[in-house]
């Protein structure tokens, strides 16, 4: 099935197609055909088409691992608001209630500006050993969005200090709280470590980045 074509095409085909998904039997021996063109249809930002072939998926128990709980919740926030997801989030089992479905959540506090409920979140992922480089990124952004750059800094040593290493993307916010804070020689020291730590990371978008500044 050509599935960017179906979605970018959009329409009438694409809604009849995720109706009939949701009412149908999963066609025998491919169990991952509704799963692929949730994935697209995420991909293309068709939230409501991917949370209702999810949301069928999951209550017919087909295909669905711990992982993809993480996807749900997601496109629920999306879809229901934040509180839904939050709410889902405590309803689940104990397995599924794992690093992915608790970044998760994290990046949808993240994404709503919650900045008080984002951080006791991170917390408490601390605390089970969940935290990753992606929650750091998304605590990263959401200081920048919120105008505290000053506070970037802080989770690149608590990265280091872990010895955690950093993302393309996290020099590029780095980078960009520095020059929020018109600190030039930091964005200028950002690059040098970037270029002597993780020199395979710089590409186009570093760049780009640093003309921007």
């Amino acid at each position: 099935m050509n599935y960017n074509r179906l979605i970018s095409g959009g329409g009438r085909l694409l809604r009849r197609l995720c109706t009939e998904a949701t009412m149908a039997e999963i066609p025998k021996g491919k169990p991952g055909l509704y799963q692929k063109l949730a994935e697209e249809l995420r991909k293309y930002h068709r939230f409501h088409h991917a949370f209702e072939i999810l949301e069928w998926m999951m209550t017919r128990k087909i295909n669905f691992s711990w992982e993809n709980y993480a996807v749900y919740l997601d496109l629920m926030s999306k879809v229901k608001g934040v509180i839904d997801a939050e709410n889902y989030f405590n309803s689940l089992p104990n397995p599924a209630k794992n690093k992915y479905s608790w970044g998760s959540l994290l990046n949808c506090y993240c994404k709503e500006l919650m900045l008080d409920k984002a951080l006791s979140h991170f917390e408490k992922m601390d605390e089970l050993e969940f935290a990753t480089s992606l929650s750091f990124t998304n605590l990263m952004a959401l200081y920048m969005r919120l105008g505290q750059p000053m506070k970037v800094h802080k989770l690149v040593n608590d990265m280091k200090v872990r010895k955690m290493r950093m993302t393309g993307f996290m020099y590029i916010v780095w980078m960009n709280s520095c020059a929020a804070l018109n600190d030039l020689d930091g964005v200028e020291s950002v690059y040098q470590e970037m270029k002597r730590e993780n020199g395979e990371k710089i590409d186009w978008k570093t760049y780009s980045n640093l003309a921007a500044i």
